[in-house]
């Protein structure tokens, strides 16, 4: 174990473990972070080919419709 400064909130609270890290003063845990950004690129990735999708639909009504 080692204390550390944390790098949200800039203490000198930021505990070290063999298993996990996290600061005592704000909470901060990278765990989650890492966690939350992966979780954001999954839902990027499987949200815009559907939008692709409905975008592509829409252009073609669109287009079918001037013709």
């Amino acid at each position: 174990m080692s204390i550390r400064f944390c790098p949200r909130c800039g203490e000198k609270t930021y505990e070290v473990l063999q298993s996990h890290s996290y600061c005592i003063n704000c909470s901060y845990f990278p765990e989650d972070v890492e966690r939350d950004r992966v979780n954001e690129e999954i839902c990027a990735a499987t949200t815009m080919p559907a939008k692709i999708k409905d975008d592509l639909a829409r252009w073609s009504k669109a287009l079918a419709a001037v013709m």
